[in-house]
């Protein structure tokens, strides 16, 4: 019961948290020929009304300018000076990245910008989401943290520094107190916090950027100071590494910078954010970003998201619609034209597609754009005849001006009632049945449908629900298994008598992803999640309190922080622990195969013996992994150069992985060894207890 609760609540909070604003009906916008480029498409165009005045106000709450992410196919000063003079504000630009996310006013002011020389394309940013006296979290309580601080072992994390980068730190009045510095959303040294005084964070953090938003002199009203709940997690398992906090702001742009800066000053860095319009097919700025980072030497976790197995993945089916005739669309498995989705009163739904094209976005490659074009409606009936009542049909058209193949829509039964609603994918432009970048290769696109629990689709799930920088090369991608659900508490809970992993995980898998960063078809295979940690944790401020009927102390009157967004700070936190017995042998890839061969294998509900889609290797042991590394004097997973290719996958081995609903595998992880082992595992156990998500669980 407690785990079917906790899975409910997470997609109940990732759909409301997704949801668009409505503008209204929704009405087709593409025509076979819109003279000049136009280089936004219909939800930019939406923010604005014909009366050149904004329609609505973004997350910045001071200055009310729509934010636009715009993307260049070479940004210089001349461009930013010509787009300040027209009393356009930029808020953040990065020649390496090609792009600015600018403050905008007007629709003339848009007009501008779309008329200049340069521009590739103008983009609403993305929706961010996470994947979400003393405190003492389990670990300390069960384990007496002080005995792994004392000889022989002396692991606190001394001498590592851990970046963090989460929604904010230090806004919200459960982190700061009457003397908390620096001011409000400012960068500076964070001291005098709530959590600080009661001893649960370092007595000083330092702050790059906070609040979700790089705007000078504005605080993002929306954020929840998750990357506070983050760092007490840390300091709780390596008390005595450096924190370093950076927030992912509300752009691909701001996250893709954020991991730059961290890099640089941090050994670990470890971020819980997504954004759905980061892609699946192909290397976005933020998965170039993270795996520079690892390409640096440096070890990157994320979590790995709290999407459980709603992920669905097609070959395009191209069929004629029977009700109109110049509408052609996918043909779904049951054989219908259109996808049955039951909603309960007032439950909110958003729907994310992929499909097998490359983004000029993510190269500025002038001749590697969309050649194929996909769009996304929602009817109120079970016809493409009946109403629209969302949409989203941006243009791919195969031009240096094309958006990036993803579409989102998103929806909220308003009605008292329960209401099925109708979904199609449907055919604008280009092959329909192979892509042209090469003929062998079908025609393919992935769905993400983010709801509550009573979302009910008339066609069962049967794919991944991981995208974006998770699959990026040499990311530790983290899943959850609840602390007390684990062999040193109660495995034999429910769902199963094994240990059970959280039943909200994202599934992953073997993911194909078929474009260079250039844009160029070239198959990459990627293994995701690469391991698990543990979630529901408590901290000072941040989660639910559970009710275990007072089995290992709960409820104990603290939050209890579940979701991806615990479990990967917690191993991040680990992976300081074990840095710190041997920093100078391991580089990224020893690292992972240390945690990954160490790792205990999780067999329950969702997961399987062996590597699965669900936990990956299993849950990291901390022991093993310290008495691997002492036993291995040469260590021959050494690589000097600080590459990394731990999650990238050959397709040999796992077998059994390449069918992602496939629940078997091989060659799992060890159970660990010996007493002190035991222990160490309580250690990690106990104490790891396209819209910007966050990856947790309230």
């Amino acid at each position: 019961m407690i785990k079917k609760m906790m899975m409910s609540a997470a997609f109940i909070s990732a759909a409301t948290a997704l949801a668009s604003p409505a503008y209204g009906a929704f009405e087709k916008t593409k025509v076979t020929d819109k003279g000049t480029p136009i280089k936004y498409g219909a939800r930019v165009e939406k923010m604005f009304s014909a009366s050149d005045a904004l329609t609505r106000s973004n997350t910045d709450d001071q200055q009310k300018l729509q934010r636009l992410e715009v993307v260049f196919f070479e940004l210089t000063s001349d461009l930013i000076a010509q787009i300040e003079q027209q009393g356009i504000q930029v808020l953040v630009s990065s020649e390496k990245y090609s792009r600015a996310v600018l403050g905008v006013s007007s629709k003339s002011q848009l007009d501008f910008i779309n008329q200049l020389v340069g521009i590739q394309h103008i983009y609403e940013p993305g929706k961010r989401y996470a994947r979400a006296g003393r405190v003492d979290n389990e670990a300390v309580q069960a384990l007496n943290i002080s005995r792994l601080q004392a000889a022989p072992f002396n692991l606190d994390g001394e001498g590592i520094t851990i970046g963090v980068i989460s929604d904010s730190l230090a806004r919200t009045s459960d982190v700061r107190d009457s003397d908390t510095s620096p001011a409000i959303c400012q960068s500076g040294i964070l001291t005098n916090s709530k959590p600080q005084k009661s001893g649960d964070l370092p007595a000083s953090i330092r702050i790059l950027a906070d609040s979700a938003t790089l705007v000078p002199d504005t605080c993002d009203s929306s954020v929840v100071d998750e990357g506070a709940a983050m760092a007490e997690l840390i300091h709780d398992i390596a008390p005595k590494a450096d924190i370093i906090f950076h927030t992912a702001g509300n752009s691909t742009l701001e996250f893709a910078l954020a991991i730059d800066r961290l890099c640089v000053l941090s050994d670990i860095v470890v971020d819980d954010i997504a954004f759905l319009n980061q892609l699946r097919y192909q290397d976005d700025i933020v998965a170039q970003a993270a795996a520079g980072c690892v390409a640096m030497g440096k070890h990157y976790f994320t979590a790995v998201g709290n999407d459980g197995d709603s992920g669905y993945q097609f070959n395009y089916q191209n069929v004629q619609s029977s009700d109109v005739g110049n509408v052609e669309l996918h043909r779904w498995s049951n054989g219908e034209e259109v996808l049955g989705i039951t909603l309960d009163p007032g439950e909110n739904i958003t729907v994310l597609m992929h499909w097998n094209q490359p983004a000029v976005s993510a190269s500025n490659d002038r001749n590697n754009a969309p050649q194929i074009d996909l769009d996304l409606y929602l009817y109120q009936q079970a016809t493409v005849a009946s109403t629209i009542l969302a949409g989203s049909d941006e243009e791919q058209n195969g031009s240096e001006n094309s958006a990036d193949p993803v579409e989102i829509l998103s929806y909220q039964n308003a009605s008292g009632t329960t209401k099925t609603v109708y979904l199609s994918v449907e055919h604008w432009s280009g092959n329909k049945t192979t892509i042209p970048q090469n003929s062998q290769t079908p025609l393919e696109f992935s769905l993400v449908i983010f709801g509550g629990d009573q979302v009910d689709v008339s066609i069962p799930y049967n794919s991944t629900t991981v995208f974006g920088h998770v699959n990026a090369l040499g990311v530790n991608s983290v899943a959850a298994v609840p602390w007390f659900d684990t062999a040193a508490f109660d495995p034999a809970l429910p769902p199963t008598a094994a240990v059970d992993p959280e039943s909200f995980t994202s599934r992953g898998g073997l993911i194909t992803k078929q474009f260079d960063t250039q844009g160029n078809f070239a198959t990459t295979q990627v293994f995701t999640p690469s391991f698990a940690a543990v979630d529901a944790s408590n901290t000072t401020f941040f989660g639910e309190s559970i009710d275990l009927n007072g089995e290992f102390g709960e409820p104990d009157g603290n939050p209890n922080f579940f979701g991806t967004s615990a479990a990967a700070p917690n191993a991040a936190a680990a992976a300081a622990l074990i840095l710190q017995a041997n920093k100078a042998a391991l580089q990224p890839s020893a690292l992972t195969a240390l945690l990954t061969g160490t790792a205990i294998d999780i067999t329950g509900e969702r997961a399987a013996p062996g590597r699965d889609n669900v936990t990956g290797y299993g849950l990291i042991d901390v022991q093993s992994a310290v008495e691997s590394l002492a036993d291995d004097d040469t260590n021959p997973d050494d690589n000097s150069d600080g590459g990394s290719n731990d999650n990238s996958d050959s397709g040999q081995g796992d077998t059994a992985d390449d069918s992602l609903f496939n629940e078997g595998g091989s060659g799992g992880g060890s159970g660990g060894g010996g007493v002190f082992s035991l222990w160490f595992t309580l250690l990690l156990t106990l104490t790891s207890v396209g819209h910007r998500y966050t990856r947790r669980l309230h």
